[in-house]
Parts: C-alpha cells; sequence; structure tokens
C-alpha cells in the first residue's frame, strides 16, 4: 500500500467481502440443519464445501494481515480479533471438545462463524464510537489510549463466544456420516 488512504479502502473492501462471506456462511448452516432435520445426515460436498469455505475465510484474513500490518495496524488487528482468533480458537475447542473429525470441525465452525462475525463486527465498531464519544477522545487521544484495539478485541471475543455456542449445536449434525443406505436414497 502507498499511503494510509490506499490501506483505509483495502480494509474496507476486505471486510466487506469477509460480511459477504459470512452471509453466506450463515446460509450454509440454515441449509445444514435442513438437510439434518429432514435427511438425518448431511452430504459429504456440504460438508466439504463449508470446509473450503472455511480456509477461505482464514486465508482472506490471513492476506488482510499480512498486507495491512506494516501500513495500517489498526486495520491488520481488526482482521486478526474478528476474523483469525476467533475461527481458529472456535474451531480448535469445537474439534478437541466433541472429539471431532477435523474436516467436521471446520465445516461446523464455518457454519456457525457467519452470525456471530457479522454482530462482532457491529459490536466494535459500536464500541469504538460509544468511547470517543462518551468520553469526548480526540483523533491523537483515542490513539494514545488504544481505543480501537480494545473496541476489536471486544468485538472478538464476541464473534469467539458466538461461534463456539452456535458450533457446539452445529457440530453433532455436520458430524453425522451417510450410511450406504442413506446415499441409495438419495
Amino acid at each position: 500500500m502507498s499511503n494510509g488512504l490506499g490501506a483505509g479502502f483495502f480494509a474496507l473492501t476486505l471486510l466487506t467481502v469477509l460480511a459477504g462471506l459470512a452471509g453466506l456462511s450463515c446460509v450454509a448452516a440454515v441449509a445444514v440443519t435442513g438437510w439434518h432435520r429432514r435427511r438425518g445426515v448431511v452430504p459429504n460436498a456440504a460438508r466439504y464445501l463449508l470446509a473450503a469455505l472455511g480456509v477461505g475465510i482464514v486465508g482472506l484474513g490471513g492476506f488482510g494481515v499480512i498486507v495491512l500490518i506494516d501500513e495500517a495496524f489498526r486495520a491488520a488487528w481488526l482482521f486478526v480479533t474478528l476474523d483469525l482468533a476467533p475461527f481458529l480458537v472456535a474451531g480448535s475447542y469445537l474439534r478437541h471438545r466433541q472429539n471431532a473429525s477435523m474436516t467436521a470441525g471446520i465445516a461446523a465452525t464455518t457454519g456457525a462463524w457467519g452470525g456471530p462475525f457479522l454482530v462482532g463486527v457491529a459490536v466494535a465498531f459500536g464500541v469504538l464510537a460509544g468511547a470517543q464519544s462518551a468520553f469526548a477522545l480526540a483523533p491523537v487521544e483515542s490513539r494514545e489510549l488504544r481505543v480501537a484495539e480494545l473496541a476489536f478485541t471486544a468485538g472478538g471475543v464476541a464473534v469467539a463466544a458466538g461461534t463456539v455456542a452456535l458450533g457446539d449445536r452445529l457440530l453433532p449434525a455436520i458430524e453425522t456420516t451417510p450410511t450406504a443406505a442413506d446415499r441409495r436414497d438419495r
């Protein structure tokens, strides 16, 4: 990035793309829940597509951090706290807590991540705006007190907690394996 304005625009664009992927994740979670309620199993194709979407989400967040870390640290911190850390923490917690396969753990985390991510973005920017206006902080004071970093961390905690809560309910549905009879009935 050549200047702060370009880095800010790139961060906003990347955040918009992640919000779109979060919406897709929400739709996928509803579809997985519907499949499980209707047929009792989730097709392997849906499981692998969700896992691929999860890898893309983590990859996109990592790309944002790598590109923005030297020019716009706060924007890089946004992607660490709202995307990478909650996704990885929730995924490893869900996988180890329920002793699930790697694919099922990634797929469940991906399905559960979308809604909490959108809520976490609102929490992060709400805390940021609320703290700056409540304490009448000038931009320099806000930067010195690291208000943005604290606000983004609060949003990340909301994302991680929501992802774990939803993932606990979604993982048993995703982990069900279709039997040979289920495959014949298609």
